[in-house]
């Protein structure tokens, strides 16, 4: 089993992954930006790196990131973070988003993070993970399907955002 409170790398063709590192929240967030255009979200995007480095690797830090390498240039991105499940009492890990550069999709990559993922996630005893598409990225739902994993139609995605969250905890 791979150490992930340490640097790791795995090796896929010409490609590395490893966990991700401070040096790295600028060509995340360049990668994130694509992601966000390419979900139609762009009008969502303000995530900065001082927000990164706080969620990655603050006091406080609560999420997980994986970076793909092709030679120099980051290429893929991966960002979770261990949940409870309560009727089972069982850690899940939770994957936020995976971002593959589309001139990289279709050659196993998605497979090598998903990997990667679990891996991880292990390391932080899940025994399970858990993720959303959208329903239009027929792409992703296929490979989705195609590794094993399944569609769980029976929950209806809610988020309370900005002003309605403050006046709810307040």
């Amino acid at each position: 089993m791979i150490n992930f409170s340490r640097d790791f790398f795995i090796i896929f063709m010409s490609i590395k992954i490893r966990k991700a590192g401070i040096n790295d929240l600028s060509q995340i967030i360049s990668l994130m930006r694509e992601f966000a255009v390419f979900e139609n979200l762009e009008d969502s995007f303000f995530v900065t790196e001082e927000k990164l480095s706080e969620a990655f690797f603050g006091e406080k830090a609560f999420a997980k990131s994986l970076v793909a390498y092709s030679e120099n240039e980051m290429i893929a991105f991966a960002v979770g973070f261990p949940v409870l499940k309560t009727f089972r009492g069982e850690r899940s890990f939770y994957l936020e988003d995976l971002y593959i550069k589309p001139a990289f999709r279709g050659k196993g990559l998605g497979f090598e993070m998903l990997k990667a993922v679990a891996k991880l996630a292990t390391g932080e005893n899940c025994v399970r993970m858990d993720w959303q598409a959208l329903d239009w990225n027929v792409n992703a739902l296929e490979f989705y399907k195609k590794i094993g994993a399944e569609a769980d139609s029976g929950n209806v995605d809610f988020r309370l955002i900005e002003e309605k969250f403050n006046e709810l905890a307040s």
